[in-house]
């Protein structure tokens, strides 16, 4: 028989579909007792042969890498029946294989807890190099890390272990993005992460208490997340807000309604979008925060409407000169200036009337080095209308002033 007719059959040959880490080959042929590979089909394939001593015997490319496989493979065969075993369930696991004694969960313990040594690398450690420490290590394990932090809350430990371990946990939760805070609901990852992070199976009280700790912990990070941001909260504090109690208008609201006109903005704004989609289109967002992901998406359609950014540019500049109008007109009244002036610039011609009557509202038409400043850059008619205004309020009688401009 041919070498080419023992590579043929089909039984010899590897899976493809499994890779040679895992040696998944099927029974190799059995030997005769001179060292002959034994042929299925009653013939005997001689092993110099195989090796092509034999050169008049077709030979095919990498026939030698398959023996060589094959031989790697009937070697490996024990420990892989031993794995098999294993994985059924039929065999302890070999001691080799088996977590050893520094394991992830020791050192979890060891840097809550400590190994008795004041000074070493935990928690509550006398040196605030080695507390701070124990604190980044705890996070950087990440939610294998959060079963034992949890816990010890309960355990009546020093105030400084608590309150390490409360920023540890803060800031995992912090790390996790918005799908894995959100698989932290699945109940088999999360039995995963809780006996590898003890090292063993939490007892029946531990379950109940961790189980209730994380849920209330990834409720509030998931809507702590869906509170509109800061960028977000700025562009609403005009006319349209639906706030009990509108935000002080800041300078940041001027930088970010800016930004929302430029590519850097939308681009948030489409992260933004793909975040809230991606929430609610996940079966494990509770209703309440699907509530809260459709109220973010119609703000964020009014945002980014080209009208609404160019209002938002103006608006912001007008309120944040208004509150400083009427908190410290002196102090501010070159920030005062510079962003009424601006809003001008930035007006449509629409417009143009609202930030006139904001101008003499705010009184700025009776400050000269204000009326100065505008002179140079409004239309000699917009010029007119503010001193026609401020000298018909000049001739009206007391408590007649026309406030309604």
């Amino acid at each position: 028989m041919s070498f080419s007719n023992f590579r043929s059959n089909e039984d010899f040959r590897p899976r493809t579909d499994d890779t040679l880490n895992a040696a998944v080959f099927l029974e190799p042929p059995p030997r005769l007792n001179n060292g002959d590979v034994a042929d299925r089909s009653g013939g005997t394939v001689n092993n110099a042969q195989a090796l092509r001593s034999d050169t008049s015997a077709p030979f095919l490319p990498g026939a030698d890498q398959l023996l060589a496989a094959l031989k790697d493979a009937a070697q490996d065969a024990p420990r892989i029946n031993v794995v098999r075993q294993v994985e059924a369930g039929t065999r302890e696991t070999p001691a080799s294989d088996r977590i050893n004694a520094a394991s992830p969960s020791q050192r979890i313990h060891d840097l809550i807890h400590g190994l008795g040594d004041v000074t070493g690398v935990y928690l509550g450690s006398e040196s605030y190099r080695n507390r701070e420490q124990a604190q980044r290590e705890l996070t950087a394990l990440g939610t294998a890390a959060l079963p034992q932090l949890l816990l010890s809350f309960s355990n009546n430990i020093d105030l400084e272990t608590t309150r390490r371990a409360e920023r540890a946990v803060r800031d995992i939760f912090s790390n996790l993005s918005d799908m894995q805070l959100l698989d932290l609901r699945d109940a088999n990852l999360r039995s995963r992460i809780v006996s590898g992070g003890l090292g063993r199976r939490p007892t029946d009280a531990e379950n109940e208490r961790l189980n209730s700790m994380l849920d209330e912990r990834i409720t509030n990070s998931v809507q702590n997340r869906l509170i509109t941001p800061e960028w977000l909260r700025v562009q609403q504090i005009y006319p349209t807000n639906k706030f009990d109690i509108p935000p002080i208008p800041t300078e940041e609201s001027v930088r970010q309604s800016d930004r929302m006109a430029t590519p850097e903005g939308r681009r948030d704004v489409a992260q933004r979008l793909s975040q809230l989609t991606a929430l609610f289109s996940s079966d494990r967002t509770t209703n309440a925060e699907r509530e809260l992901i459709t109220r973010q998406l119609r703000e964020l359609s009014q945002v980014m409407s080209p009208e609404q950014i160019a209002n938002n540019r103006i608006n912001s500049r007008l309120y944040r000169a208004e509150f400083l109008q009427s908190n410290d007109p002196v102090g501010s009244e070159n920030t005062i200036h510079r962003h009424v002036l601006e809003a001008y610039r930035l007006n449509q011609a629409e417009r143009r009337g609202s930030i006139l009557k904001s101008i003499y509202g705010m009184g700025l038409d009776t400050n000269e080095n204000f009326m100065r400043q505008f002179s140079m850059q409004a239309p000699a008619a917009d010029v007119a209308t503010m001193r026609q205004w401020r000298q018909d309020a000049n001739m009206r009688p007391l408590g007649n002033k026309d406030n309604g401009r």
